[in-house]
């Protein structure tokens, strides 16, 4: 009675193992997914809001598409897995596996959370469909670092250089133009003393006749 009793929970502890390995088998199985060179497509859109990349934020992954398909989203820098994801009980390393997520609709939404010190993030999705065919879409989040400065110390300076020409030109108008007055005003007085000296000479002469 007892051997049959011990007998009997070896066979149950026996189907739970192998049940427990049979699916992680399947999943281990589908998470190959991530590691087959897949095509580009224009069948699914893969959006993620926000755009930009910062440290220790939520962002809102969306893939649009139909059909029967198993997708497993991704985040690489630097070729190693970053952030967190939620969204789905399924895990692939970290990297959330989604089984025809587009039966009930055309749209996927899955959470992911960045994590510090990254400068630029990979978003993939690895689709692969009934017959075995896998896709890939994926976006890069990169931080944004546009900034004006060299172009408003470009105009400071040129504002500079300009006023100062101004200034030199003006300064050089005005020194040059007295000195030529105080030729002019020589020259009239010379005519004057010359016209003078003829007027007295001829006086005297005829004075003298």
């Amino acid at each position: 009675m007892a051997h049959t009793g011990i007998t009997n929970l070896l066979l149950f502890l026996a189907l739970v193992i192998s049940t427990i390995l049979g699916i992680n088998g399947a999943e281990d199985a589908q998470c190959q997914i991530m590691n087959t060179a897949g095509n580009s497509t224009s069948a699914f859109n893969l959006t993620v809001s926000p755009a930009t990349l910062s440290n220790n934020t939520n962002y809102t992954v969306h893939l649009d598409g139909s059909g029967n398909v198993t997708v497993i989203l991704q985040a690489l820098s630097s070729s190693n897995s970053v952030g967190n994801w939620s969204g789905s009980n399924i895990s692939c390393n970290g990297s959330p596996l989604f089984r025809n997520p587009f039966q009930n609709g055309n749209l996927l939404q899955a959470q992911w959370t960045s994590p510090e010190n990254v400068t630029s993030v990979n978003i993939t999705a690895h689709i692969q469909n009934a017959n075995g065919t896998t896709f890939i879409v994926s976006i890069t989040l990169s931080p944004d670092t546009v900034s004006p400065t060299a172009t408003t110390n470009y105009t400071t300076i040129a504002s500079n250089s300009s006023s100062s020409t101004t200034h030199n030109s003006s300064s050089a108008i005005t020194a040059t133009t007295p000195v030529k007055t105080t030729s002019a005003s020589s020259a009239v007085q010379t005519s004057l003393l010359t016209v003078a000296l003829f007027q007295i000479l001829g006086l005297l002469i005829i004075t003298s006749k």
